[in-house]
């Protein structure tokens, strides 16, 4: 495998050394040695920049993957796909799937920018919106441009859903950080078919939700990672929502000394007023989110531009654990269904692997 900008990936359910990864090049790759061998397990799919991806629980074979060049879908363990385009989903830019744990053909689907979520009960022959934000419009505005980044079923109880915005641009033309926000958290109970909004206690962050991870038993607990203000937990499903920090750290902003190329323009972050060729980036911007299914009292967060952190008690505490990464900007993260494989895909640097016990 060669290095480079994995976005997301996923273990199998059966086997943890069957992982699938997807990246901005278009690729799926798949290894079935925990990571020592990596192959191309793209055939037949045509796009770029894949997302998401997922994988039946008990059916591994069957493995869906969503990019901004469409949905598609494998029956043969990513050996060969088919791209998905009926209606009303014939169109690209689609950023989250999720399948429901106890029904393979139950999936839902975000495009990532029009804050809008599509149901399919046949496994993705046909499709029905289930919900689509009111606010968002991104034909002519790019800052009302806003998407679910994560859909995320509930293990113990599939009825239950959780889903986090964030905006397609977090900063507009004139923009300063506190004016880009989105529009958090929503809840399903009833299956995806209906949506409320959860985001008391996240009023003064900018709720563009990044990453979500739902307590494998107890579905009120749930942890989320944003753009940029770090981890929020809920023991109350939702109710409310409670920042988990301690620990995580403000990314320094010599991180990004203005140079030839600038970074901190690239990056859309605004400059320092106290002086100096400096630029500030965001506080804690959690990409991904893992509780290790062995003890869920584990949990692990990838900061962008920090690496990886741990925490035992359940976010109350974390601390970092990078040894042998060569870089700590972490796109996404997989656990072995056994919890004893740690899975972090980068940005250049391809995959690393991390054995827990």
């Amino acid at each position: 495998m060669n290095p480079g900008e994995p976005i997301s990936g996923v273990v199998s359910p059966v086997d943890p050394m069957t992982v699938f990864i997807n990246s901005y090049d278009g690729a799926v790759l798949k290894t079935t040695d925990g990571g020592q061998t990596w192959v191309d397990a793209s055939r037949g799919y045509t796009g770029a920049d894949m997302r998401d991806i997922t994988i039946s629980p008990d059916s591994p074979h069957i493995v869906y993957a969503v990019s901004k060049s469409g949905i598609a879908r494998s029956y043969s363990g990513g050996e060969d796909w088919e791209e998905i385009a009926y209606p009303p989903i014939r169109e690209p830019n689609w950023y989250a799937i999720a399948m429901n744990p106890l029904a393979r053909d139950e999936l839902l689907v975000a495009h990532d920018r029009r804050g809008s979520i599509h149901k399919s009960s046949d496994g993705g022959n046909s499709w029905n919106l289930v919900f689509e934000h009111p606010e968002v419009d991104d034909r002519f505005v790019r800052e009302k441009a806003h998407g679910f980044k994560s859909i995320v079923y509930s293990s113990s109880e599939t009825n239950i859903i959780y889903a986090g915005m964030a905006r397609v641009y977090l900063l507009g033309t004139g923009e300063v950080r506190s004016e880009a926000k989105s529009f958090g958290i929503y809840k399903s109970t009833d299956g995806g078919d209906n949506w409320q909004e959860k985001n008391t206690g996240l009023e003064g962050t900018s709720k563009n939700i990044h990453c979500i991870a739902v307590h494998p038993t107890n579905p009120d607990i749930v942890y989320i990672g944003t753009a940029h203000d770090g981890a929020f937990k809920t023991n109350d499903g939702g109710e409310t929502w409670t920042a988990i920090n301690n620990g995580l750290v403000e990314c320094p902003s010599y991180l990004q000394r203005v140079g030839a190329v600038n970074p901190g323009i690239s990056l859309n972050i605004p400059k320092r007023t106290t002086g100096g060729n400096y630029y500030s980036l965001p506080w804690s911007n959690i990409e991904s989110i893992v509780i290790d299914p062995s003890d869920s009292q584990t949990v692990y967060a990838a900061d962008f531009y920090l690496g990886v952190y741990m925490s035992t008690d359940g976010g109350e505490n974390w601390l970092p654990i990078n040894d042998g990464l060569t870089t700590r900007a972490i796109y996404s993260m997989a656990i072995s269904s056994d919890g004893r494989v740690l899975y972090a895909a980068t940005s250049g640097e391809g995959v690393f692997r991390l054995l827990l016990w």
